[in-house]
């Protein structure tokens, strides 16, 4: 076999034994968002890449919100599987809050199925992880998306940290016709590459 056709077997066969492919994720820019009610309690990062929320004697209820319904940017786009983020929840011995966050109609600007632990997570003690919110079967094309730390107490000091929110795009998969096709190619450019000696010595 010549050098060029070892070169293109090779490469049909690559694609055969590739896995499946995952797009990158879609970072989210929290500067998309409107903070109610803004620094100092709430601050954004310059990049858009994380928040910080700080509890105040003077506001119950803090809030990060990108709603379409009010105007705001369509950045949570539905046609992606899953909206994703990272938190770091610190609650104080004593204090009695919650962090929420959770996906919004943009009709209605009211929550998505907020009883739903796909689409909205809600944690009343201190910690830090990773979040996913589900995107999949919902009817509009863009949701909006809030998070929020709310006190029930007067007690402050608690604090939260929302970071690398972004979309997870769906798994791309080759089509089964597609790897038939690529199969089939290979079989047959084996094939030819093992007649040419015997046509050789003819």
């Amino acid at each position: 076999m010549s050098a060029s056709m070892r070169g293109l077997f090779c490469a049909l066969f690559g694609c055969l034994t590739l896995g499946p492919l995952r797009a990158a994720p879609i970072p989210i820019d929290l500067n998309d968002f409107i903070a109610l009610p803004g620094p100092p309690e709430i601050v954004v990062a310059a990049d858009g890449s994380s928040a910080t929320f700080t509890e105040s004697i003077n506001f119950g209820l803090l809030v990060l919100s990108n709603d379409p319904a009010l105007g705001d940017p369509a950045i949570i786009d539905t046609g992606a599987s899953a909206v994703l983020f990272d938190y770091t929840f610190i609650e104080p011995a004593g204090n009695t809050d919650e962090f929420g966050a959770f996906l919004i109609d943009p009709a209605s600007g009211l929550p998505v199925d907020p009883l739903d632990p796909g689409r909205a997570f809600f944690a009343a003690d201190g910690g830090s992880g990773s979040v996913s919110l589900d995107l999949v079967g919902l009817t509009f094309s863009f949701a909006g998306l809030q998070f929020e730390l709310t006190a029930f107490d007067v007690i402050t000091g608690s604090s939260l940290i929302v970071s690398d929110v972004r979309l997870e795009t769906t798994t791309a998969v080759p089509e089964p016709p597609a790897w038939s096709l690529l199969l089939s190619a290979a079989t047959l450019l084996l094939a030819w590459c093992r007649s040419i000696p015997a046509r050789r010595s003819a």
